[in-house]
C-alpha cells in the first residue's frame, strides 16, 4: 500500500511551480500594470488622495504640551499636487518607452 502523503508531496512542487509560472507570466504582469493605470498612464485610475503629501501631526491644544511646530506646514493646492503627479508619471512613461525602443529587437537572457 502506498503512503498518501508521499504522493501529495511528490506532486505539490510540480503544481506550485505551474501556478507560480502562470501568475508571473508576461501577459499577466502587463495586464496588471495596464489595469492599475501605471503603464500606460491613466491618471483617472490613480486616486488623488494617494498622491498627496503627508500632513504634520498636531496634538490637541487641551493637552497642555507646548507645540513644537508653530503653524505647521502649508501644503500646495490639490490641483498643483495633481499636476506634479501627472507630469512625473508622464516622464516615467516616456522614459520607459525610450528604454523599450532602445532595447527593441535585443534578446534577453532568461536565467
Amino acid at each position: 500500500m502506498r503512503d498518501a502523503s508521499t504522493i501529495v508531496t511528490r506532486y505539490i512542487c510540480e503544481f506550485a511551480c505551474n501556478v507560480y509560472s502562470k501568475a508571473l507570466s508576461t501577459e499577466n504582469l502587463q495586464a496588471v500594470f495596464k489595469r492599475s493605470g501605471i503603464f500606460p498612464i491613466s491618471p483617472g485610475k490613480i486616486p488623488m488622495e494617494s498622491l498627496l503629501p503627508s500632513t504634520v501631526y498636531t496634538e490637541p491644544q487641551d493637552t497642555g504640551n507646548q507645540a513644537t511646530i508653530e503653524g505647521g506646514i502649508e501644503l500646495p493646492a490639490p490641483e498643483t499636487v495633481k499636476e506634479k503627479a501627472v507630469k512625473m508619471l508622464k516622464r516615467k512613461e516616456q522614459k520607459l518607452k525610450e528604454t523599450k525602443q532602445k532595447n527593441k529587437g535585443k534578446l534577453r537572457k532568461i536565467n
